[in-house]
């Protein structure tokens, strides 16, 4: 069985069938916070294609 991890939390996740050992993923928490921290309401993350600055 591979035991999977959150990347970000450590929290182990639903194993999937294949062989042993361990692969990273990203849990639901983890997701949901590095959303919000893209979010544009925030003023923070990539700046959009139609950013002068961007180019």
């Amino acid at each position: 069985m591979l035991r999977r991890l959150c990347a970000w939390c450590g929290k182990e996740l639903k194993p999937k069938p294949g062989p042993d050992g361990i692969t990273h993923s990203i849990c639901p928490t983890c997701h949901g916070k590095i959303l919000a921290d893209l979010s544009p309401a925030t003023g923070e993350g990539p700046p959009s294609n139609s950013d002068p600055q961007s180019n």
